[in-house]
């Protein structure tokens, strides 16, 4: 096979041969571009399941760490504090009860109490003879909701195991945090007072969807009965 043809000019023959060779390039370039969707779909493929298996192990991890938490703080709560209850029953009287949930936490904030004849001010006594105890407490329950406003742990996991109790305590040691906030500017147990927001809006949502389809319910049973007046 000739490249060159004799019987035309040298001109047609390079033109021949160009045409020729920027098919060929034409047919290379397109092969490559074939061959680079594909590996770029490889890769795609292959991201997207390292990110399906990174989603699986970061759930599994943060469950595992919601249930470590949470068998933690029943331990800090069930023992630690009812044995410091049962070893200072007077003091627990002494103690005035929070009625209400925690609508604020500024020092001047007005709190309910089951017991008004002791008032805040005592919890000061109370808590200056008992500082070590519920500080330590206290740490310890802002390490527990550090754990789940930092998107550590499975916070839904460990509201449904836990969530009221921590919304009771916290509610119960609304008046200690209180005097120590009142000397930190308001800066102390962050953590515990933003988990506390987040559980109890929660629980609010909870009771009110339980309500809605309770009354969606009796909606369903009344039969509204309509009488129309004569000639209508």
């Amino acid at each position: 096979m000739e490249i060159f043809d004799q019987s035309k000019s040298l001109i047609e023959n390079l033109s021949h041969l160009s045409s020729t060779i920027v098919g060929i390039v034409s047919l290379i370039i397109i092969w490559q571009l074939i061959v680079a969707v594909k590996s770029l779909k490889t890769a795609k493929n292959s991201l997207q399941q390292a990110k399906d298996e990174f989603t699986i192990s970061s759930k599994r991890y943060s469950a595992h760490e919601a249930a470590k938490l949470c068998e933690k703080f029943t331990d800090i709560t069930f023992r630690k504090i009812n044995e410091f209850e049962r070893n200072n029953v007077e003091l627990v009287k002494q103690y005035p009860k929070v009625l209400e949930p925690i609508k604020s936490w500024d020092s001047s904030s007005k709190i309910i109490v089951a017991n008004p004849k002791e008032t805040i001010e005592s919890v000061d006594k109370i808590f200056n003879a008992n500082s070590e105890f519920f500080l330590n407490i206290l740490n310890e329950f802002e390490v527990f909701a550090m754990h789940f406003t930092k998107q550590i742990a499975d916070e839904d996991i460990a509201f449904q195991t836990v969530g009221k109790t921590f919304l009771d305590y916290v509610e119960n040691f609304h008046p200690i945090i209180l005097i120590i906030n009142s000397g930190q500017k308001g800066t102390a147990f962050r953590n515990i007072r933003e988990l506390y927001g987040m559980w109890q809006n929660k629980t609010k949502r909870q009771t009110l969807t339980q309500l809605s389809e309770k009354v969606k319910e009796e909606l369903e049973k009344t039969v509204e009965k309509k009488v129309r007046p004569f000639g209508t």
